[in-house]
């Protein structure tokens, strides 16, 4: 009686699986077990259902209760393999459907998924045998032809697959799932064109379907279907807008067709809707890379690696993305790190080496040429080697290394540069301009392609040519940032060309619009804008970032942007709260010089004298010289100077004003012994060096001074502070002609200050004295970017002398003496002027002052007075 019951219960609950009533069979099954726990379809059966319910930890002891029963069943071990098939355990499902083969060899699931798994692993003639077991009427069903088509394709038999493909398509009439599922195998083979067309026919028949749709529109991108792709996409987009495969393909798309800008604001709202979604950060973050927008790359790949931290090349990439934003302390630990682990990947060795050349030469050295020994033809390693040695002076060394890129790369229009200036250096200028050329024929518009091919042009005496490329170089924007080394070696291997630039700015735009209260990017538009000279929208914009409640790295970066642009009021906000979240002794002493520049000395001091004594670095002293001075406490302030040399200061901008002390002292030699000292611990501060070059050249060592500017040069070819520099030495050791090439150098790299046209207007008239209006020109632009200098109108006078406008001169030699009374140029040239214009009198009332001022100070004169004017007018090393 108890069986008879069961087997109706094992019935009934048969048919309410059957009928998808999964809770009312467990319960039936459930019941006839405790009746009979040793029937092997009732557990067997109980094992389905669970599964089908997706309980797979509770239906394994059954399924194995009813195989230990029934150990010959190959409808058990079928159901056995299905179990573990669906939890994606295909080795042991593998094993459970092998069981199947001795006891019913025809098996149909237990093949097919016996010859899916072969697949899979690659194994498609394994495959193959196993579809041979089945019956002949089996064989005919489409799944099991399209499985042997693919199982074909994977032995090396493409014909006989496609011959499968196309005999299924004339027959699949109206069925879209046949459709889509010959698209994708189509789309497996990479047989794009084919698979788009079939997904398209799938499309045709349920067109809203999603899963479709997508098949339809990565087909069409992998084909180069771009357009297709696009709108398939747009329309997934439109159907499901918080769909993120949609948004996320269609941003693939966007970046096909270059545009980048549209495909970052989708990511960004793909990323929003998936923040943990690993494969949209990384593509987000090579996208983020490629656009120049590292600081939005590094974001996410710090983000991806907290999912995927065993993923070492993505560390590798985080570490270099660092390094090209500035970041090197945080870029190299990940650099060090990967190249220990691979010591045989020379991308490793090759992206370590280019960061230290930020920093450790000798081990950028070391790094590339481990990487070149690991992979000989990698030429971008070469070609970074090549660019150091230039670097170094080495230009003999440097040669063979560029030439053998150039004849690799013909087309690499930064090889072709740092050859055409190799060639310079070793004073081959006929061979340089050759290659100087076919770099400009590539980058027409890059400036330093220009400026190096001008160099040449004018070496070689073709002085119109030149002054052509110059004129080209004048109408190439000049970048408003300061250059600095860390965009030298990247610009130089086309890693970050110049029209990254914008694209940087539209990234940050749309990255705006997509997201604008992140504290951070508003910081990189308000420094952008800073950078733009366009400081009312900067200082808008640090103002929202304050009321955003940003975190200590935001606060940070933005306070480092506002002090770098002086912009001390906004700065010391920022600072204060810094300080307030950690009190360091850099943000305090950040502090410190803010509250200095904004309230004043007395209140910059009161901030300085709250460091205890024994946490006063050598910046600290160096800041409270610089604050006792503008006091008027010199002694104090001397003192202070003197216990901060002892602590060796670390802050350039310290080191500038403390040799501004003491050359206004006239201790000149104590100010080139600061500046050794400076330029040993800050070897990579542009501004120091420029600072040292000068003060050699005021203590006489001209030859010194002239070596360290042609190193400059090398280390930052478009710094045009250093030409104006240069050209004032030439002019002060009477060499006007190569002092005019070298202050329109200057001019032409950027350096628009009232200094440099006012010694371009003095040079003008030493080297070419017919050309008034030249010189003329050039006072008039110093006096129209700084009205108030003493000395321009001076020299405004004298010009206006030499032209016969003694009147004239009058009017501009008074201002000057107004400005500057004891100026004794402009009393000298005034009395010129008088004595043209025939007023005796007044003529020798200006000799008798110019002659008591020359016997108060018979120092005026020295030759050096022309470069001290320029340090302490305000335009000299920033």
């Amino acid at each position: 009686m108890a069986q008879t019951e069961s087997r109706d219960l094992y019935a009934e609950a048969a048919s309410a699986f059957q009928q998808g009533r999964l809770d009312e069979a467990e319960q039936n099954l459930r019941s006839a077990i405790a009746v009979e726990p040793n029937r092997p379809n009732l557990l067997g059966l109980l094992g389905l259902v669970l599964d089908a319910k997706k309980e797979y930890e509770q239906a394994e002891p059954f399924h194995q209760r009813a195989l230990s029963l029934a150990p010959h069943s190959a409808g058990l071990w079928n159901n056995f393999g299905n179990h573990h098939l669906a939890q994606g355990n295909e080795d042991q499902a593998q094993s459970a459907f092998l069981q199947v083969l001795p006891i019913e060899p025809g098996h149909t699931n237990a093949n097919l998924q016996l010859a899916r798994i072969a697949l899979s692993h690659n194994q498609g003639a394994e495959g193959l045998r196993y579809l041979d077991n089945l019956k002949p009427s089996d064989r005919a069903d489409t799944a099991v032809q399209l499985l042997r088509a693919r199982c074909l394709h994977s032995v090396g038999q493409p014909a006989a697959a496609m011959a499968i493909v196309d005999r299924l398509e004339k027959g699949a009439g109206g069925d879209a799932r046949l459709a889509f599922s010959l698209g994708g195998a189509l789309a497996e083979w990479g047989r794009y064109d084919r698979a788009e067309a079939a997904f398209s026919r799938a499309l045709e028949t349920d067109p809203a379907n999603i899963d479709i749709l997508h098949n339809v529109g990565l087909a069409a991108l992998r084909a180069g279907h771009l357009d297709r792709a696009q709108n398939v996409f747009e329309i997934a987009v439109q159907q499901s807008p918080d769909d993120v495969e949609s948004i996320f393909n269609l941003a693939r798309v966007h970046a096909a067709k270059g545009d980048t800008e549209t495909a970052l604001v989708l990511l960004a709202r793909a990323r929003r809707l998936a923040p943990n979604r690993s494969d949209l950060l990384v593509y987000m973050a090579k996208m983020y890379e490629d656009a120049g927008f590292f600081s939005g790359a590094v974001d996410a790949y710090n983000e991806y690696l907290k999912l995927q931290p065993d993923d070492h090349t993505a560390r590798r990439e985080r570490g270099f993305t660092s390094c090209r934003l500035g970041r090197m302390k945080t870029g190299l630990p990940d650099l060090d790190w990967y190249v220990k682990q691979y010591p045989r990947d020379p991308v490793g060795h090759f992206e370590l080496g280019l960061c230290e050349t930020l920093g450790d030469t000798a081990q950028a050295f070391q790094q590339l040429d481990e990487a070149l020994r690991v992979n000989p033809d990698f030429t971008s390693a070469r070609q970074a080697r090549g660019w150091l040695l230039g670097r170094e002076g080495k230009w003999n060394e440097a040669l063979p290394e560029l030439k053998s890129v150039v004849e690799r790369e013909p087309k690499n229009s930064m090889a072709l540069l740092q050859l055409g200036r190799t060639y310079l250096e070793l004073d081959r200028p006929a061979e340089a301009v050759g290659y100087l050329r076919r770099a400009q024929e590539l980058a027409p518009e890059h400036r330093g392609v220009l400026m190096q091919l001008n160099r040449a042009l004018r070496k070689l005496g073709q002085n119109q040519e030149a002054a052509n490329v110059l004129d080209k170089f004048k109408t190439a924007a000049p970048d408003r940032e300061a250059l600095k080394a860390s965009a030298q070696i990247f610009d130089y291997l086309g890693l970050d060309p110049a029209e990254q630039r914008e694209r940087f700015r539209r990234n940050l735009t749309n990255a705006l619009a997509a997201s604008p209260a992140d504290p951070e990017l508003q910081v990189q538009m308000g420094a952008l804008l800073l950078n733009d000279g366009k400081t009312e929208e900067a200082l808008t914009v640090f103002t929202k970032v304050l009321k955003l409640s940003p975190g200590t790295p935001v606060l940070n970066l933005a306070a480092t942007a506002l002090v770098e642009h002086q912009q001390y009021g906004l700065a010391r906000e920022f600072l204060t709260r810094l300080v307030s979240a950690g009190p360091s002794i850099d943000n305090r002493l950040e502090l410190a010089v803010a509250t200095f520049h904004t309230l004043g000395p007395e209140a910059g001091l009161a901030e300085v004298d709250k460091f205890p004594v024994a946490n006063r670095n050598g910046d600290v002293y160096l800041l409270r010289a610089q604050i006792l001075d503008a006091l008027g406490r010199f002694a104090d302030s001397a003192e202070s100077l003197n216990a901060g040399f002892r602590l060796e200061p670390k802050r350039a901008d310290l080191y500038f004003w403390a040799s501004l002390f003491l050359l206004k002292h006239k201790k000149d030699q104590q100010a080139l012994v600061l500046l050794e000292q400076a330029t040993k611990i800050l070897p990579d501060d542009a501004d120091l060096l420029l600072t040292k070059a000068v003060v050699l050249e005021l203590v006489r060592k001209t030859e010194e001074a002239n070596d360290l500017l042609k190193k400059i040069q090398l280390r930052w070819p478009e710094s045009g502070r250093c030409y104006l520099i240069q050209g004032i030495i030439e002019a002060t050791h009477r060499k006007p002609e190569a002092a005019l090439q070298s202050l329109r150098t200057a001019i032409a790299l950027g350096e628009k200050t009232a200094s440099a046209y006012y010694f371009l207007a003095d040079v003008t008239r030493m080297a070419r004295p017919e050309d008034n209006e030249g010189a003329r020109q050039a006072i008039s632009e110093s006096l129209r970017l700084d009205p108030n200098d003493a000395s321009s109108h001076a020299l405004a006078g004298k010009i206006a002398l030499e032209e016969e406008g003694p009147a004239k001169a009058v009017e501009q030699l008074k201002e000057a003496i107004r400005l500057r009374p004891d100026l004794a140029e402009a009393h000298y040239s005034l009395m010129i002027a008088y004595r043209k214009l025939g007023r005796a009198n007044d003529a020798a009332a200006e000799s008798d002052i110019f002659r008591r001022i020359r016997e108060q100070n018979p120092q005026l004169e020295e030759d050096t007075a022309a470069i001290r004017q320029m340090l302490f007018g305000g335009d000299g090393p920033h």
